[in-house]
């Protein structure tokens, strides 16, 4: 039997091709074959398909070949603290299916054992508007008390997890909120401490299923989510 171990990365990856399924395992930046990465980089491979948990994260990982350009498809579970991947996505210069954890790892496990694929019937692919899950989350919880009457929309920013804490039918007397705002909320965890709890309010979007769909209507941004970090007022 031919050995499948190799001296170091460069000769593991001897035959790899452009154009080929890159699947890396790992979960955030641990476990991640980093020298395998760097090799590929090295090489200048182009056209691959990334399959991971979330792609890298913040320019680590599998994101040093979203830099490079190298990576043209994404097949992963999570790319909240991927800002590459968000940039590359919403320019349409890397097409990305987003699947749960859980038939994330199913699908892995199933093709390893030679399953090729699972057809479901009445499934449907759908987005959900930001403003419409708002008002489900608030339907869902009248009546209700205890623990879980405090549900909340919670939306993943690269600067931070971030609350949806208020949607307004209320005309404001500032530029775009003549139709009422929303009032978005960095959490606890931001990634820098000074954005920490601080806010976003932008015009109302019924149509919007993610923070750039509010570009054109911020009215107040000192939680950076608009400005690029910045955390600088706008109106």
């Amino acid at each position: 039997m031919t050995s499948k171990v190799f001296k170091d990365a460069e000769a593991a990856l001897f035959d790899m091709k452009d154009g080929v399924s890159v699947m890396s395992g790992g979960f955030g930046l641990c476990g991640i074959p980093e020298n395998s990465i760097l090799e590929i980089r090295r090489r200048k491979l182009k056209s691959l398909h990334g399959i991971s948990n979330n792609i890298g994260n913040s320019g680590r990982g599998l994101a040093r070949l979203l830099k490079e350009k190298q990576i043209s498809r994404a097949t992963c579970s999570y790319v909240g603290g991927n800002p590459d991947l968000e940039e590359q996505m919403l320019a349409n210069e890397v097409e990305v299916t987003l699947v749960p954890q859980g038939t994330f790892s199913e699908r892995i496990r199933a093709a390893g054992m030679g399953i090729r694929g699972f057809y479901i019937v009445g499934h449907r692919a759908v987005n959900l508007t930001i403003e419409e899950a708002w008002r489900i989350i608030n339907e869902s919880q009248k009546g209700l008390s205890g623990i879980e009457a405090h549900a909340k929309l919670s939306i993943t920013h690269y600067i931070g997890k971030t609350e949806v804490c208020a949607v307004t039918d209320e005309p404001m007397d500032v530029p775009h909120g003549e139709n009422g705002v929303l009032v978005f909320k960095l959490y606890r965890r931001a990634a820098d401490a000074k954005y920490r709890g601080k806010i976003a309010i932008v015009g109302r979007n019924p149509e919007a299923i993610w923070f750039n769909d509010y570009e054109d209507r911020i009215i107040f941004d000192e939680a950076g989510l608009f400005t690029g970090g910045a955390g600088k007022p706008v109106y």
